[in-house]
C-alpha cells in the first residue's frame, strides 16, 4: 500500500453499501469509482481515458464493462442508458466525488443501491458522459452477490423503476416479470452440460453465467 494515498479499514458494518459509503466519505480527488475484490481496470490506459473525458461540468463518466464468466468466458456488456439498467456495473461508472457525497448509497437496498444512485442522478438532471469502451473487467461467478441474489435484485430494480425513475406500474411490472423469466431460464440452462451449451448461438450463450 502507498501510505500517502491508501487507507485500510477493517471493522464490522451492515453490508457492502455501508462499506462503500465509508470509502466514499474518506475518498479524495475529483472522481470516485468502486472496484470489488477481483475487479480490474480494462487496460493500463483506462484511468487516462476517463481523465481525458472528464470536464468541469460533468458529474458522471461511464463506459462498458467486460464480465469474466466461468461458462461464457469474457463477455462485453455495453452501456445503454438508465432505462435499460446500464449503470448497475458500478466498476465502469466514475462519479464526481462532491456529487456522490450528496447522493450516497441508500442502504435500505441490499443489492441494487448502486443502480438507485445512478437512476437518481439521471432523473435529477446531472450531466453524464458515455465513453464507448470497456472501463473494467469484472469477475462474475456463482459466488458473486449479483448472481446469487438475482431474484432479490430484480425486486429492488422494480422498486427503483417505480419510485425513482417513475415508470408506470405496467412498464415496471413488465420489466420485473421479464427479469424473473430470464433468471429462471438461465438457471435451467446452466444445469445442462458444457457440450450442450456450446450448441447454443454465441449471442445467447454469452448471457448464461
Amino acid at each position: 500500500m502507498n501510505s500517502e494515498r491508501d487507507t485500510l479499514i477493517s471493522e464490522p458494518d451492515d453490508g457492502v453499501y455501508f462499506a462503500m459509503n465509508k470509502g466514499l466519505q474518506i475518498a479524495q480527488g475529483h472522481l470516485v469509482v468502486f472496484m470489488n475484490a477481483g475487479d480490474r481496470f480494462a487496460t493500463s490506459e483506462t484511468l487516462a481515458s476517463v481523465r481525458g473525458a472528464y470536464k468541469a461540468d460533468l458529474d458522471v463518466v461511464h463506459g462498458d464493462v467486460k464480465f469474466d464468466t466461468p461458462r461464457a468466458g469474457v463477455v462485453l456488456r455495453r452501456s445503454r442508458g438508465v432505462s435499460r439498467r446500464v449503470f448497475a456495473s458500478h466498476q465502469a461508472v466514475y462519479i464526481r466525488r462532491t456529487t456522490h457525497l450528496c447522493h450516497q448509497f441508500d442502504t435500505s437496498y441490499k443489492f441494487a443501491a448502486d443502480y438507485a444512485v445512478f437512476a437518481k442522478l439521471h432523473t435529477m438532471g446531472y450531466s453524464f458522459c458515455y465513453l464507448p469502451m470497456p472501463l473494467s473487467i469484472t469477475i462474475v461467478d456463482a459466488s458473486s452477490l449479483s448472481v446469487k441474489n438475482r431474484p432479490a435484485m430484480a425486486w429492488e430494480d422494480f422498486q427503483i423503476n417505480l419510485k425513482i425513475i417513475k415508470w408506470n406500474w405496467f412498464a415496471a411490472l413488465s420489466a420485473y416479470i421479464l427479469s424473473i423469466t430470464k433468471i429462471v431460464i438461465v438457471k435451467m440452462l446452466l444445469a445442462f452440460p458444457d457440450a450442450a451449451m456450446r450448441l447454443l448461438p454465441k449471442k445467447f450463450g454469452n448471457r448464461l453465467y
